[in-house]
């Protein structure tokens, strides 16, 4: 009798920075999902599921409604719940007001109010669950729930009950939008605006969390799976987020500080050149490979200014590139590569940059700049790029639901498995 295989699968957590590592089992293809207490990612069954509804709803007879949002609290945030609640609504309202979203779809947004690891730490933000779809250039990414919810595809995966999970500090002096905010006060409208948006996805996959929180990181990869047949564990790939496609190192020579060539180089030529590895079962397998010093030239990018840029698709408005935040050093998780570069802070895509603006509403620094919106130009197409509507750009190019165990690394292994 042909034995059950029990598979067991443990990912390298990339977005939160209280991320804990975690090893848990799966069937099939996988999703990645947190786990019941919002702190970790886990893989998940990725199953497609057909689409109740036609196709593909038209997308010009879609209507910007502001109740796409759907906001529930934890407990925890107790006397503010209902103060969290509408402002994270009001925030979810001024995203509907320059993205098409799909009204057949609502986005539900859990957001708990708790101390956080570190107190410079305002708030964590991460789509509830990622799944494996196909680009058109035919390479397997990693699509957030809330994006893959706006394609309106004939089949995708059971979607999760949320599909952002925010966490809020509790420790900071929040402005709740009463009376006159105080120069040592956070707006919460800024905030939430800010982390909903990396709650659509504008996440990088590209992590130091291969190596452990007691020391320094020396290199950076991109999200991994492995997993275990007959007690060994085997190797089976690593994945970028959609957000990486369109993500290039400008291979800065670190003596001099200047260009090594004047062709960047696409995030997913090094997702690629790591996956070339052979199989191997523990990290310190991966840190001690010949394919590690790509996991150090991308640490040394994410660290020096003007290094890394993001490149809009030729559908959008935006000339490119234009750069993201690479200038923190030490690496900070969830900090670098994530948003826009500082120098940025003074522009219209003010939004989307790191730190946020202290004493000052956010209402009063989009009138105060004399912008359109608290969306700048650049966030607005670095959303239409990974796939989100636009009523300047209604179709964007869809993924496909055709994800296997082909797609990975090493696909022998996967194959033979009961099912």
């Amino acid at each position: 009798m042909k034995s059950q295989l029990t598979i067991y699968a443990a990912l390298l957590l990339f977005i939160l920075t209280f991320t804990q590592f975690n090893v848990i089992t799966f069937a099939i293809d996988p999703c990645l999902e947190l786990t019941d207490d919002y702190n970790s990612y886990k893989l998940s069954n990725c199953q497609p599921v057909k689409n109740k509804r036609n196709k593909r709803d038209t997308y010009n007879k879609r209507q910007r409604q502001s109740d796409i949002f759907r906001i529930e609290t934890g407990v925890s945030c107790k006397k503010y719940c209902s103060k969290i609640k509408n402002i994270f609504l009001k925030a979810g309202r001024r995203i509907s007001k320059v993205l098409t979203l799909n009204p057949e779809e609502p986005i539900y947004v859990y957001v708990v109010l708790k101390p956080l690891d570190r107190i410079k730490n305002l708030a964590s933000t991460t789509p509830n669950k990622f799944m494996p779809l196909i680009s058109e250039d035919r390479k397997t990414r990693l699509y957030p729930q809330a994006l893959v919810k706006q394609f309106d595809l004939e089949f995708h995966s059971e979607y999760a009950h949320y599909d952002i999970v925010s966490k809020v500090n509790s420790d900071i002096n929040w402005w709740w939008g009463d009376g006159q905010i105080k120069p040592n006060q956070y707006d919460l409208e800024l905030v939430a605006l800010h982390e909903l948006i990396h709650g659509l996805g504008f996440k990088s996959s590209w992590t130091s969390k291969a190596e452990s929180y007691s020391y320094e990181a020396t290199g950076l990869t991109p999200i991994w799976y492995y997993y275990d047949i007959n007690w060994s564990w085997k190797f089976a790939g690593f994945f970028e987020t959609i957000f990486d496609r369109q993500v290039n190192f400008k291979n800065f020579n670190r003596i001099s500080n200047f260009i090594i060539n004047n062709t960047p180089t696409k995030s997913y030529y090094y997702v690629s050149k790591l996956n070339s590895t052979k199989p191997f079962n523990f990290t310190n397998k991966l840190i001690a490979s010949k394919e590690w010093k790509y996991a150090k030239h991308i640490l040394a990018e994410a660290t020096t200014t003007h290094a890394i840029t993001f490149e809009p698709l030729k559908h959008t408005e935006v000339k490119g590139p234009f750069y993201l935040e690479t200038s923190l050093k030490p690496f900070i998780e969830g900090v670098n590569i994530i948003n826009l570069s500082k120098e940025y802070k003074n522009s219209a895509d003010f939004l989307m940059t790191y730190p946020f603006i202290k004493g000052s509403t956010l209402d009063s620094i989009v009138k105060n700049g004399n912008y359109e919106s608290p969306f700048g130009p650049k966030t607005i197409a670095i959303l239409e790029s990974m796939g989100y509507s636009t009523p300047k750009h209604p179709y964007p190019t869809l993924p496909t639901f055709t994800f296997s165990y082909k797609y990975l690394n090493n696909k022998q292994h996967f194959e033979g498995w009961e099912k």
